[in-house]
């Protein structure tokens, strides 16, 4: 029974993750796109993906804010906040990502 609890547990938690996951990636994505664009509802994707603890949502809020882009206004203390919400080896990879798309690390880093 005990068992059953964990796996069911560690099942939620996947779900969860997975949830917050394609939230984020589905609200970058409309962010984003240059066919299908919808900014704004892609925004509040993000933002609540973010809320729930999305490290590519919080990212992409910081670099948004950084920039000023999307409709959200220049405001590096936002951009700074949100960068602190992601764990530094995410922020890493997160980078190195941006970096190989031809972008730029966020805040100097």
């Amino acid at each position: 029974r005990r068992r059953a609890e964990e796996e069911r547990a560690a099942a939620s938690q996947l779900l969860a993750y997975a949830y917050t996951s394609g939230m984020a990636r589905a609200g970058v994505s409309l962010v984003q796109r240059q066919a299908v664009r919808d900014a704004c509802f892609g925004i509040d994707l993000v933002s609540k993906a973010a809320s729930m603890g999305s490290d590519l949502a919080s990212y992409s809020l910081g670099q948004w804010h950084e920039e000023g882009s999307h409709g959200l206004p220049h405001d590096l203390a936002e951009a700074k906040f949100w960068y602190s919400t992601v764990p530094a080896c995410t922020t890493r990879h997160l980078d190195a990502s941006l970096v190989r798309r031809g972008g730029s690390s966020p805040l100097g880093r």
